[in-house]
């Protein structure tokens, strides 16, 4: 099991991204923005694997080990370099999280919440084009599920789709 620590919070004309590992699980942000009459993918979160050069420098300079076993596991257990909870890798994977703001404007329209099972067979600008092309939050989640497992997703498969609703 697992899971990602999220904290979206709202304040005026800011989104703030608090974002976590734990256990074996990740999840990505993706903003759905229009951009000159253009759809544009705004990345919101880091993958934390223990593959990324300054999650690895990071890990061995603690002292850890990041080694290749079907994936790249720090300490040849786990596959992601920030968690909660890990008593035996507590010094190497650690509970801090990175924080990331984006402005909310009119041009924002969707929030694309999801897990490894959809970005490992969904690009970030395929799965913005499929939500634009469902009616609704609820279809383009379902949908991009759908697309993801057609695909021969090997993992779980969580996704959520988040519409912000403007003032016309």
């Amino acid at each position: 099991m697992g899971a990602k620590f999220l904290v979206l919070a709202a304040c005026r004309s800011l989104l703030l991204v608090l974002s976590l590992w734990f256990f074996v699980r990740s999840l990505r942000l993706v903003l759905l923005s229009v951009f000159l009459c253009s759809f544009l993918a705004i990345v919101l979160s880091d993958d934390h694997k223990p593959d990324r050069s300054d999650e690895r420098e990071r890990i061995e300079n603690a002292g850890g080990v990041v080694t290749f076993s079907g994936t790249w596991r720090v300490g040849g257990v786990l596959a992601m370099s920030r968690a909660f909870g890990d008593r035996l890798l507590k010094p190497f994977v650690v509970a801090e999280p990175e924080i990331q703001e984006q402005e909310i404007d009119d041009e924002l329209e969707y929030l694309i919440l999801a897990s490894d099972g959809l970005w490992d067979v969904v690009s970030n600008e395929h799965a913005v084009a499929f939500v634009k092309e469902e009616v609704g939050s609820e279809a383009a989640a379902r949908k991009l599920t759908e697309i993801a497992f057609t695909r021969g997703s090997a993992d779980n498969i969580t996704c959520i789709v988040v519409e912000f609703h403007r003032a016309k």
